[in-house]
């Protein structure tokens, strides 16, 4: 770009029109501007590029600019120059009312003097103009009457059906607030399509047809409410459109058959049960003794009988000279065998298959044979004048339509402890803490009355309805309560009778049994309820002590119960007895044989004797675990709940202190003899919870290769159960 100084001469050329912002954007925004430049002794500038810059000013002198804009390159030859400003800023009718004069700079040179803008002759015609930036400043009487026609105005004016017409309707009327209601009569729907209505209030004369009605309707008034009842045995199901009540079929306690429980639980409830009590023991029937024997049965509260059935078993030398007679509780005697074909036994059912020879058994259908019934058996033939027979059996059964038990077929769940006064036979899974959902015999939580079988059988069939074959403790008080039959029974320390001790709890169990013995298995579940009083000595759940050797067996297993647990056993003790919470001789609930060495239990149930007599006085403490329902926290083998597994061989000590640490027991003998089928426990040898006594090597099931009478440093697996 060229550096000497110059001067120019700067002629303007201007033509500009003003009008409204619509106009303008059909006239030029932009300006011809032409000139000469001069070098300083007076002669045209060289021919070249020119770097140019413009400026509009409102003042001759000072101020800043109202416009500018710089011309990178324009030509110049001659000395002269034209060229058009605007093209980069635009210029603007507003801009040009301001700017009076031109400014105009060359390169780096200081600015030129300025130039008034001049009009060309026809622009000064738009000073008129300027008179007309306005609004509404055009009155009517400026306009020519008869000028504006409704061909120019495009538009319907009021009372007018066409452009200029006279009708008196308005078809393009578009205004708010212009027409008052009260001048409106509608000859037609009013259809608002997507609008809404607002209004203080709406009075409608006819109906009004929603399709949705929002709100409380707490203010509505005029309303004709339902009234009415439905027929007795119906229920109202629904309303009519009018208001009228729709009755349908409704559930009538009173025409609900007795046995319809399980109809209205989808099966899952019933309360119909077969029930029964039986003889304990075998009664001699002498010969030829017109008095008879007799020999009777108190059958408990079941409810209704729907079928009754009286079975017997007796034999003799000869039955042609038997006479079998039967009184119930209302004293009415009914024969049910008299003589006939000479034989040796009479073994059958009354009424079914066998008829009563008198008397109707039938007519017990629908009552309550609670009561003591009782059997009398007359030999009045001769042979010689002693024993020639015996009443092997006799019982009473019923199907009865319960009013004391109902059964739960399915799950039954209950979230807090359930307190059951009569029985409850349950089939399916029991749920809720501590609670016994079962037959409750003292406290004793009793899930059946087993099977007869061998042992490992027996254990199955009770962990089959996650229970454990019953303690010596809870047989015992079974046995009480008149809940196990007279022959003997397994317990889950495998029964042993201690030279003859205890058949008051198993029946008449031997010494040192075979496993193969076909005897009842009790099946208990170990449920107990907590309460506050309850306190915990190093995992074992303590639920009473009493640290006084003056209490018989049959007392404290008794006690225990009536608390809903059980006496602990010898696994439990060892951990008590550390705690210093015993120190006498105690009962445990395998009846606390010493198995010969004292020394083998001083740290568990104390100094009591070997094979110790039920009539020995110690004392007792109650025991329970953590388990609350019959869901398994642990692995269920089998029906068996499975905490803990240890086949590595462990002291005794060890094996308690270990499952009570994890709230549970060392599985009983049963327990472990189901694990051992399982190959879950597959050490040489167990403990269990009554120590592990080999009984002359007749417990094998269940507690390997053990020991009889064997030291607690024996190192031995273990398990931990619930």
């Amino acid at each position: 770009m060229r550096k000497a100084l110059l001067k120019s001469c700067l002629l303007l050329s201007v033509l500009l029109t003003l009008s409204s912002p619509c106009a303008w954007a059909a006239v030029p925004n932009t300006l011809g501007v032409a000139g000469a430049i001069y070098n300083l002794v007076g002669g045209p500038a060289p021919d070249g590029s020119y770097q140019l810059q413009f400026a509009l000013y409102k003042d001759a002198v000072g101020g800043v600019p109202v416009w500018q804009e710089a011309a990178v390159a324009v030509p110049v030859k001659a000395g002269t120059f034209s060229h058009v400003i605007g093209l980069l800023t635009p210029l603007t009718p507003d801009l040009l009312a301001n700017a009076k004069y031109l400014g105009q700079t060359v390169g780096n040179d200081p600015e030129m003097p300025r130039i008034a803008l001049q009009s060309v002759a026809y622009a000064l015609r738009a000073a008129v103009a300027e008179g007309l930036d306005c609004t509404s400043c055009l009155a009517g009487a400026a306009i020519k009457p008869s000028s504006v026609t409704s061909d120019k105005v495009g538009f319907a004016y009021a009372a007018a059906d066409s452009k200029g017409g006279s009708a008196i309707k308005a078809l393009d009327l578009q205004c708010t607030g212009c027409v008052s209601v009260s001048e409106i009569a509608w000859d037609a729907d009013v259809n608002l399509v997507d609008k809404n209505l607002s209004a203080g209030s709406v009075t409608a004369l006819g109906s009004i047809a929603a399709k949705e009605f929002i709100g409380d309707g707490s203010k509505l008034s005029g309303i004709n409410l339902p009234s009415g009842k439905c027929p007795v045995g119906k229920a109202v199901i629904g309303l009519t459109s009018d208001g009228q009540l729709i009755c349908g079929a409704a559930v009538d306690p009173s025409a609900l058959p007795p046995d319809g429980l399980n109809e209205i639980s989808n099966n899952l409830l019933t309360n119909q049960f077969n029930n029964g009590v039986a003889s304990k023991a075998a009664v001699p029937i002498p010969d030829h003794f017109p008095l008879g024997v007799t020999d009777s049965l108190d059958m408990p509260d079941y409810g209704s009988a729907q079928k009754l059935t009286i079975s017997l078993d007796l034999v003799n030398s000869d039955t042609s000279t038997i006479t079998v007679t039967l009184t119930d509780p209302a004293g009415v005697i009914y024969t049910l065998y008299q003589g006939g074909a000479a034989g040796k036994a009479v073994k059958t059912s009354y009424p079914d298959p066998t008829a009563t020879v008198s008397g109707d058994l039938t007519t017990w259908v629908g009552k309550n044979p609670v009561g003591k019934w009782q059997i009398k058996v007359v030999d009045d033939g001769y042979l010689n004048n002693a024993i020639d027979g015996q009443i092997n059996s006799w019982s009473i059964s019923m199907q009865t339509l319960s009013t004391q038990q109902v059964a739960a077929n399915g799950a039954f769940i209950a979230n807090s402890d359930m307190t059951v006064n009569g029985g409850l036979a349950i089939n399916g899974t029991i749920q809720g803490y501590g609670m016994c959902m079962a037959a409750q015999v003292n406290g004793i939580c009793l899930a059946s009355a087993g099977i007869n079988g061998i042992f490992l059988a027996a254990a199955k069939s009770c962990a089959a309805v996650k229970a454990d074959i019953c303690t010596d403790s809870q047989a015992w008080v079974l046995r009480k309560q008149g809940m196990l039959a007279s022959n003997a029974n397994w317990t889950n320390s495998f029964a042993d009778n201690d030279a003859g001790g205890w058949s008051e709890l198993n029946g008449g169990t031997g010494d040192d049994h075979t496993p193969s013995s076909n005897w009842q298995a009790p099946c208990c579940y170990n449920l107990t309820p907590h309460r506050s009083t309850d306190t915990k000595v190093a995992g074992v759940r303590v639920v009473y002590v009493h640290n006084a050797a003056d209490t018989y067996f049959r007392n404290a297993a008794m006690f225990c119960s009536g608390l809903q647990a059980d006496l602990c056993d010898k696994a439990q003790y060892w951990v008590l007895r550390q705690s210093k919470v015993v120190s006498v001789a105690v009962w445990s609930s395998d009846h606390s044989d010493n198995d010969n060495t004292a020394a083998n239990f001083e740290k568990g149930i104390g100094a009591v004797a070997d094979n110790p007599s039920i009539d020995s006085q110690y004392g007792f403490a109650c025991c329970a675990t953590d388990k609350a329902d019959l869901t398994c926290p642990g692995t269920d083998v089998s029906g068996v709940c499975v905490v803990k597994v240890n086949n590595t061989p462990s002291d005794w000590n060890t094996a308690a202190t270990d499952c009570a640490s994890v709230g549970a027991r060392v599985c009983s003998i049963s327990q472990s003899a189901i694990l051992r089928d399982a190959k879950t426990i597959t050490a040489a040898a167990n403990w269990t919870a009554s120590y592990s006594d080999n009984d002359g090597g007749n417990a094998t099931v269940g507690v390997g290769s053990a020991g009889d009478d064997h030291p607690n440093t024996d190192k031995y697996g273990y398990a931990c159960c619930l």
